[in-house]
């Protein structure tokens, strides 16, 4: 990457309240564990790691990056978008209705980059760091300064 390009880094927010609990119940299920001498336990808590690193792992090949006055998103089924900033029409926010939140196909709340020919990519509000996100749109501001962009 070349200095002007740059990854939007992740966030740990939306992960903390499960972290949060997952932690708890892990301490619980270990301290029954040895007070009852019982090993079965510690393979819940085996079993249970397992299942929240399958769950997430998608969320963790979602990634945007600024790179040559473009915009890239490869989604998580790894599929890559890529919008030049001279061809960005609108830069909106947007919330998911009910429907697209149940078809878990876009973040909830997102900055969503239109392009020309209908094509467009979102940026999770959720998932990456704020300023990181702002600092994206400082970029597409030096390229199209005539674009109305989000305030977030």
């Amino acid at each position: 990457m070349g200095a002007q390009d740059f990854a939007l880094k992740r966030s740990i927010r939306p992960y903390l309240g499960e972290l949060i609990i997952i932690g708890v119940i892990t301490i619980g299920l270990v301290y029954t564990s040895i007070r009852t001498s019982t090993t079965g336990l510690l393979g819940v808590v085996f079993v249970g790691f397992v299942l929240v690193l399958a769950t997430h792992y998608a969320d963790f090949r979602y990634r945007v990056f600024w790179r040559n006055s473009e915009v890239e998103r490869i989604a998580t089924n790894k599929s890559i978008t890529t919008i030049k900033a001279s061809d960005i029409s609108r830069v909106v926010l947007e919330k998911s209705d009910l429907a697209t939140m149940l078809t878990l196909r876009r973040p909830t709340r997102r900055i969503t980059i239109y392009g020309k020919d209908q094509q467009h990519l979102d940026v999770s509000l959720k998932h990456f760091i704020i300023s990181d996100i702002r600092r994206l749109m400082q970029k597409i501001h030096e390229e199209r300064p005539e674009l109305i962009l989000p305030r977030i």
